[in-house]
């Protein structure tokens, strides 16, 4: 199965009024392991995180995804033509199955709607640049949401997941997942504070930000809820100091 809208919640219980642990991407791919009329027991297969899901928000789908969306919002027309009809709204990172057009600027998804090129990228393909350059170009200003996946509303693990991910890395989605996957002695190397520098990951109980500079760093926070750039001295005044810092290894 397939999400077949721009975000689709997963819940901690198949209930609406029950917590939001995290959201799938338009496009991305899930295993349904249990499912009754409305709801669905499912594993998001780009992290394996599982939960709750209402069955609205899945298609039967098994093409193979090609390409993922690299602009902060997208949109998906009815013809290769920005004065046609808008299909779908897509956020930054949602994943496509794609056929580039000959002379067009377009591209074409295998259920006949068009995607304008340039917002795409080879779901192989990393981004150039740094982490904290796209966590910044794709999430600053985005509102704080407890369990959100996207620039509509995203938390703190999230920006790291999926700025991350878009530049090779595979990271768990959870804070403690990602401390766990760490000392596992996977993907990152910890290092001393004194030594922190732009684009490693500080981490607090419960919470996580990317270095920009030795006293400035960028998260999603509940205190001022946006992702923003903040001094680290006003969040360690909150928080306390950090519980570990972390640098990223370079992708294999």
């Amino acid at each position: 199965m397939r999400i077949g809208t721009q975000t689709a919640n997963i819940h901690a219980s198949a209930a609406l009024e029950s917590e939001t642990t995290s959201q799938a991407l338009f496009g991305e791919r899930v295993k349904v392991i249990q499912a009754d009329q409305h709801w669905s027991y499912i594993e998001l297969l780009t992290d394996g995180y599982t939960g709750h899901m209402q069955n609205q928000f899945l298609q039967h789908n098994s093409t193979e995804s090609t390409h993922r969306v690299i602009a902060r919002s997208t949109l998906l027309f009815s013809q290769p033509d920005i004065k046609s009809r808008v299909h779908h709204h897509l956020s930054f990172a949602s994943e496509l199955s794609l056929q580039h057009l000959e002379d067009s600027k377009f591209a074409q998804t295998h259920d006949g709607y068009f995607i304008w090129k340039a917002h795409t990228s080879a779901l192989e393909s990393t981004l150039p640049g740094h982490l904290i350059d796209t966590a910044q170009s794709m999430f600053l200003g985005a509102p704080y949401l407890w369990g959100g996946r996207s620039p509509t509303g995203i938390d703190c693990s999230g920006v790291v997941q999926l700025s991350a991910m878009v530049h090779g890395w595979s990271l768990p989605r959870d804070t403690k997942d990602q401390l766990a996957y760490f000392y596992s002695g996977e993907g990152a190397t910890k290092i001393e504070y004194a030594d922190k520098r732009l684009n490693d990951l500080i981490y607090w109980p419960g919470h996580v930000a990317i270095v920009l500079n030795p006293t400035t760093v960028v998260h999603a926070t509940a205190h001022s809820l946006e992702c923003c750039r903040e001094s680290l001295a006003a969040v360690e005044a909150r928080a306390g100091m950090p519980e570990s810092i972390w640098r990223l290894t370079p992708p294999h």
